[in-house]
């Protein structure tokens, strides 16, 4: 195993000081399975003052101090440093009540997930592995470590968590564990509604969320009850354009609903606390679905109207209708690059209207108008044209 050198460095800080470090969670984790390492999680014996002292030549930050976590940054890199700790009950199905550190390793992965993320690692690469996450791994099962119920009903997340390690991993859910899920899937209404569509977000960037949303679908609709109205025509519908989407969250979500046919999709994303970014984006991808695309006049349409990247856009159609032409699509957004296709790109402005003795809303409308005469090819793009065009409308 390859681990960085900003993050032995930390690694031998502690060790150095007589306190043990392993790396833990979802960087080991992806190392073990060979895909892309992303941020780095140290865990140790050294309590977060300990830690503290340790580290007075750089810079830390108390993130989570409370519950045991110090960022420490070396070389740029934040790397989340925490004690080893036991967690107090539980009592509102997301949160312990507190924690309670110690000096023993296998207690604190025993409070992990799934066994897949309480495996660890130490800066020579040797491997600690209590509860059999590697053969888990091996195996591409997702397991929760000791009561599945138990886990699931200490913080429903969890439920949510092993359905996004499902997609994501391609992995299967090991029998006790699906089955706890599937019991406890009521605990959902314990969790936010941000932490929900969070997860979601990652899950629909899986290879394998069709699968897991259809075989879950009694799990997702707990916090979306529209799918309950979903038929089998539906259903079978958006499993083919989630099959064939790219992994992009925004794509396959503007996928799940629009070819579901769930009613008020833009309510369905407020009450998931998307942001009104994400809103606008996937919204514009399922208002434009069936915008005819087979000349420029179509495609500057398209452009006109069209608030999302054009690529997203693309793949988003080709997933909803699979006859369309990808080849030529792309080759007439290209040829009308330099279109105009939008007010800016008019060769007239309002107050060139106001000359005319336009006045009020009338102005926007007459721009509007000659901005998509000149998109369907009625008129050219020139000013004087342009005037002389509007001066033959009938609103004059």
């Amino acid at each position: 195993m390859d681990i960085p050198s900003y993050v032995t460095e930390l690694m031998d800080v502690l060790e150095e000081n007589g306190y043990e470090c392993f790396i833990v969670g979802g960087a080991l984790r992806s190392a073990l399975l060979s895909l892309p390492v992303k941020d780095y999680d140290l865990t140790t014996n050294a309590l977060p003052e300990e830690i503290k002292h340790c580290f007075t030549d750089y810079k830390t930050i108390d993130t989570g101090i409370q519950h045991g976590t110090v960022t420490v940054l070396s070389h740029h890199h934040p790397i989340e440093i925490t004690t080893y700790r036991v967690d107090a009950p539980y009592e509102d199905h997301r949160h312990p009540s507190g924690v309670i550190f110690t000096r023993a390793l296998k207690e604190d992965c025993a409070r992990r997930d799934f066994t897949i993320n309480a495996v660890c690692a130490d800066r020579n690469g040797r491997i600690m592995d209590f509860f059999g996450g590697r053969e888990d791994m091996k195996n591409r099962k997702i397991r929760a470590i000791g009561y599945p119920e138990k886990r699931f009903d200490e913080d429903a997340l969890r439920i949510l968590r092993a359905l996004r390690f499902a997609s994501v991993l391609t992995f299967t859910i090991e029998t006790e564990t699906d089955l706890a899920l599937r019991r406890k899937k009521d605990t959902l209404a314990y969790v936010s509604a941000e932490r929900i569509s969070a997860e979601l977000k990652g899950l629909l960037e899986g290879r394998n969320r069709a699968a897991v949303l259809v075989s879950y679908r009694e799990v997702f609709e707990v916090f979306l009850p529209q799918l309950k109205d979903v038929d089998e025509v539906h259903m079978e519908k958006m499993i083919s354009a989630l099959s064939s989407a790219p992994q992009d969250a925004s794509v396959n979500m503007a996928l799940f609903l629009s070819e579901s046919g769930m009613s008020d999709p833009e309510q369905i994303l407020k009450d998931l606390k998307y942001s009104n970014a994400d809103i606008r984006m996937i919204m514009n991808l399922i208002e434009l679905r069936d915008m005819p695309c087979k000349t420029k006049i179509d495609m500057r349409r398209l452009r006109n109207r069209l608030q999302c990247p054009f690529d997203m856009y693309l793949a988003y159609r080709c997933a909803c209708h699979s006859d369309t032409d990808k080849e030529k699509v792309s080759s007439l957004y290209e040829e009308t690059a330099n279109d105009c296709t939008s007010l800016k790109d008019l060769a007239i402005r309002g107050n060139d209207v106001t000359a005319l003795g336009i006045r009020g809303p009338q102005i926007g409308q007459c721009l509007e108008a000659a901005l998509h005469a000149v998109m369907e090819d009625r008129v050219i793009n020139e000013h004087d044209a342009l005037l002389a065009w509007l001066k033959d409308q009938s609103i004059f």
